[in-house]
């Protein structure tokens, strides 16, 4: 994805919000702040699964049983939802 797109997608995320004027330099601390919000989640989300595939190796049969039946059922809510 180029800069340019990705300035044309936050420009078109920000125009939606009322009473948001981006331009200049108020724009691109918007763009920084972010991306700084967007490094956490994902840095957030890494860390999450590393703990829960560290986790499943220390799992008794029956909690791995329990966990893929969640899993199981958490993918076919999301199936029925997302479209």
């Amino acid at each position: 994805m180029s800069l340019q797109s990705v300035h044309q997608i936050f420009n078109m995320m920000a125009s939606k919000i009322p009473g948001m004027h981006l331009s200049g330099v108020s724009y691109y601390l918007a763009f920084a702040g972010v991306a700084i919000l967007i490094t956490f989640a994902i840095a957030g989300l890494v860390i999450v699964i590393a703990k829960g595939l560290r986790a499943t190796w220390n799992m008794t049969p029956s909690g791995f049983l329990k966990l893929l039946l969640a899993l199981g059922i958490a993918l076919v809510i999301v199936g029925i939802v997302v479209p």
